[in-house]
């Protein structure tokens, strides 16, 4: 097991770091000790857990480092349950002398290989009790101690060293994200030609890396790193300087591949035009943007679409027959035109307008289905029919059946009484006793 020790004096940065992972279901809390966490959501999870850093903090606020962003590194050979690291945390706390102050453990799996992030402070509320001398000795014992107690692998240089230079899309969430971006660097550029840096991020994007060109502030030179991308295509990891990389690809070794692309770009305007043909071939048979994409993989071309503002976007054709990189502009303005209609820009790139057709086109659908529902309706007088399944409406419907039925009886005894009352009457009037 590998430990790495950040000391700062900002404990917010270390708890908005773990909580962002958290909220992104790439993190959740394994354990905690002398700190209190609510248990309803996540909103207020950090000012939950500053309050409980703020006694020790409080207490020795002329400290200059006072927050310990401790990460756990596990071998990626052992497969550990979450009791194991549990109680691994638990050990390394003891071990460091900070098993009485109040620290809180994370388990990360945003990348393949499974660690701990421990946001602790090594001070106490007597400050002549500070233990925060020989930090990294102490933590390097402790990782000893721990691999033998539980029979974990040991991290050997062997390991880390070995690097798979095997041509492939980068993958941020593997270990040895620097031997993947290192392989991908020393192929690339001697195959394809690009001739400036958007050029070469587009080619470089469908293996999910990007270049960013900074200058730097000891010397004020230019210089050139990396970074890996995520499925989105936003940034994954952090900045890769060039000369941490085997492959020489500093600022110099770009701008030597631009000029030489320029000069083989001259000399290809017979290439432009095949390659011309054949995306407006593709385009013209295509429904949207996805059949055009597909389209034109099935010819031996990629197209990346790079936005460079709000309404702005610039589209690159990789030619892996001629082996460059163009741009849209370069072979065809009018064809930028095309590409920018409608059709490609609201529903295979703009997800809010794709959310808002899709809710209008369902509300649509609804009114529709309202409406013929609507036609179906039947009169208000006999709307106790929909209903008649009830007690009271049942009772309802079987008096009124009835009483239809008994209909004809009631008007006989109607009848029959006022016969018998007008024979009354006409015998009274002739003085006949009945």
């Amino acid at each position: 097991m590998i430990s790495k020790i950040g000391k700062s004096n900002n404990l917010e940065n270390a708890l908005d770091y773990n909580i962002l992972k958290v909220n992104l279901n790439q993190a959740y809390i394994l354990l905690s000790d002398y700190v209190s966490i609510p248990l309803d959501s996540n909103a207020g999870l950090r000012r939950a857990i500053q309050k409980s850093f703020e006694p020790f903090l409080l207490s020795n606020y002329r400290s200059e480092t006072t927050v310990r962003h401790i990460s756990l590194n596990p071998n990626p050979k052992d497969k550990l349950d979450d009791l194991t690291l549990r109680s691994i945390a638990k050990d390394y706390m003891e071990i460091m002398g900070y098993e009485n102050q109040p620290y809180i453990v994370f388990k990360h799996f945003d990348i393949e290989r499974i660690h701990l992030h421990i946001v602790t402070t090594p001070l106490t509320l007597k400050v002549a009790n500070n233990q925060r001398d020989f930090e990294f000795f102490r933590s390097m014992e402790a990782c000893e101690d721990i691999t033998r107690k539980y029979g974990l692998t040991p991290w050997l240089k062997k390991e880390k060293i070995k690097k798979d230079l095997s041509l492939a899309v980068v993958d941020y969430r593997k270990p040895d994200l620097i031997g993947q971006i290192d392989s991908v660097l020393k192929t690339l550029p001697y195959h394809y030609s690009f001739k400036d840096i958007e050029s070469f991020n587009a080619l470089l994007s469908l293996f999910k890396i990007k270049c960013i060109v900074s200058v730097s502030k000891k010397t004020g030179k230019k210089q050139v790193g990396y970074l890996a991308l995520n499925l989105q295509n936003n940034a994954a990891s952090n900045f890769i300087v060039h000369h941490r990389l085997s492959s020489k690809c500093d600022f110099d070794f770009l701008t030597m591949c631009f000029k030489e692309s320029i000069k083989r770009i001259d000399k290809q305007s017979e290439v432009e035009e095949d390659l011309k043909k054949k995306i407006l071939m593709c385009l013209k048979d295509a429904l949207d943007y996805n059949g055009f994409k597909t389209s034109l993989k099935g010819s031996g071309i990629n197209i990346v679409r790079q936005k460079d503002s709000a309404l702005e976007h610039s589209y690159y054709f990789i030619s892996h027959k001629y082996k460059h990189v163009y741009s849209c502009k370069e072979i065809d303005q009018r064809l930028v035109n095309k590409l920018d209609q409608i059709g490609f820009n609201t529903l295979d790139y703009d997800k809010e307008k794709r959310q808002e057709y899709l809710d209008s086109h369902s509300s649509k659908i609804y009114n529709q289905m309202k409406d013929s529902y609507n036609d179906l309706k039947i009169h208000p007088y006999f709307s106790f029919l929909d209903d008649y399944t009830t007690e009271y409406n049942k009772g309802v419907f079987v008096s009124f059946f009835n009483a239809f039925m008994n209909k004809a009886t009631m008007q006989d005894n109607t009848l029959e009484l006022e016969e018998d009352y007008r024979r009354k009457k006409k015998k009274k009037s002739k003085g006949v006793k009945v």
